[in-house]
């Protein structure tokens, strides 16, 4: 539900400050996990099991929005594929790093891979809270390229 209401909230607040809110956010979600043990009850990790989808559903879609209006549109599509493989990348490595926390220490290295989650999401959150431009700069960058490059088209 998040992610479908991410573009509602990016169009009226902006993408820095949901962006941010997400990843925090979600950062909260592993932190709240972070004590799980083998006794652990279903209601003792609901709480992180339900606030980690919505943190990520709320910051994904603005980080490709981010992305996506910082390039001309010609290379939307490069930065588009570049953005899924760096993705993809950065799970396959995620998974494979908490499978051998998991491996060598067994469910106090699970912990501590909930704890390192949880401290990358809040740097995230600090650097999408100070890196991200304002959508409509981008966007007013964006809307003048493209009034210009029909008009230079046209010259050649």
């Amino acid at each position: 539900m998040a992610n479908v209401a991410s573009g509602w909230i990016g169009r009226r607040a902006g993408l820095r400050f949901p962006m941010a809110s997400g990843l925090l956010v979600a950062g909260v979600g592993f932190w709240l996990l972070r004590h799980l043990g083998a006794t652990s009850s279903y209601e003792s990790i609901l709480a992180g099991m339900i606030v980690i989808p919505a943190g990520i559903g709320l910051a994904v879609p603005l980080m490709t929005s981010a992305l996506l209006s910082s390039v001309p549109r010609s290379r939307a599509g490069i930065a588009s594929g570049v953005l899924n493989t760096m993705r993809q990348a950065g799970g396959g490595m995620g998974v494979a790093l908490f499978g051998a926390l998991m491996a060598r220490q067994g469910l106090p290295g699970v912990q501590t891979a909930l704890t390192v989650a949880s401290a990358l999401l809040l740097c995230g959150a600090v650097i999408a809270a100070l890196g991200v431009r304002r959508l409509h700069d981008s966007a007013d960058r964006l809307s003048a390229a493209s009034r210009l490059a029909p008009a230079a088209a046209r010259r050649c």
